[in-house]
């Protein structure tokens, strides 16, 4: 299998594609470390793990802050000894928040830029300080998304914390490629929740809707042997949405 035994952290990994990218380590012989801001959902993801017959344990977190980050890898690393993947899934827009930035709450905006990019941020150190520790050739892919290359109006505050993952895993791959690890990032376009049926497919050149699957694909692959010369790079998943030429970008 093509993770086995690795050490995979997952953030966010109580909602919907954190839940996915944890449960394909998970089926590759990872033992996974699910992180969530809620026990009640981070439990029940390490727990379909290991109904599976897979290794995982649920960890609670508030990863806006990093003293929080921090002592939650020191209990990952007492358990495992290590951390070999990190995936960063933790995030998403304001949603019913939605406004222009003019109105949007400070309270929001900190909240939100918290949680989508300090919450990588951090994580992606502790992640890089076990890497330089041991020397090791690790993985780190973040996921962002396309609003953090074009925008979009009433989406300032979270198309800002975006762009700033793309920069830090061009920057990041820089000093850590030295240890032969790489650090990524995956872009995906609309994602309905389980709970929503938008139908926005009309949107993206494909006609089809993005699903949590289509972004763990990708993640897969920029955690594998295959992506062993990958690093740096903004991986695009949404179907040509973000062309600019159909739909609403």
């Amino acid at each position: 299998m093509e993770f086995q035994d690795k050490i995979a952290v997952v953030t966010g990994a109580g909602g919907n594609i954190g839940r996915h990218i944890a449960l394909r380590f998970a089926k590759g012989g990872a033992k996974v470390a699910v992180i969530d801001w809620s026990g009640e959902t981070a439990e029940r993801t390490a727990a379909e793990i290991r109904s599976l017959g897979g290794e995982a344990e649920a960890f609670v977190c508030d990863i806006k802050e990093y003293a929080n980050v921090h002592a939650t890898f020191e209990q990952i690393i007492a358990r495992w000894g290590r951390v070999d993947i990190l995936a960063t899934a933790a995030g998403g827009s304001t949603r019913q928040l939605i406004t222009t930035m003019a109105k949007q709450s400070p309270q929001v905006i900190t909240d939100n830029i918290g949680v989508n990019l300090f919450g990588a941020l951090w994580s992606a150190k502790e992640a890089a300080i076990d890497f330089e520790r041991r020397q090791a050739a690790g993985r780190i892919i973040c996921i962002t998304s396309i609003l953090g290359l074009q925008g979009m109006q009433g989406c300032v505050e979270y198309s800002t914390a975006k762009a700033g993952i793309i920069a830090m895993v061009k920057s990041l791959a820089k000093e850590l490629g030295h240890l032969g690890a790489t650090v990524n990032c995956v872009s995906p376009g609309l994602v309905n929740r389980p709970d929503e049926h938008h139908d926005v497919s009309h949107t993206n050149f494909l006609g089809k809707m993005c699903t949590a699957d289509d972004i763990t694909d990708a993640v897969e692959f920029l955690a594998s042997d295959k992506a062993k010369f990958v690093t740096g790079h903004n991986l695009i998943v949404d179907g040509g949405r973000s062309l600019g030429l159909k739909g609403v970008n």
